[in-house]
């Protein structure tokens, strides 16, 4: 079904990307978890649904996350 595809879309010009799990409906994705872990360069965001089921997970700064440290002086 096209509605259990991965999508990713990613917005340069604000340094983040986004990974949709699952067909995300309005209103759909009602708490939110950002991951507090110093380690990471950027933050991660995982969304959820209503019964806790992970629905996406946002990358701020996802150069940064992928790359690691040493992003700043890659690009």
């Amino acid at each position: 079904m096209a509605e259990d595809r991965v999508v990713i879309t990613v917005d340069d010009e604000v340094d983040a990307a986004y990974i949709a799990l699952q067909h995300i409906g309005e209103g759909q994705a009602v708490r939110q978890i950002v991951v507090d872990d110093a380690r990471l360069s950027g933050e991660v965001v995982l969304d959820l649904d209503r019964r806790g089921r992970l629905l996406g997970i946002e990358l701020i700064g996802y150069r940064s996350l992928l790359e690691g440290d040493d992003a700043e002086t890659a690009l």
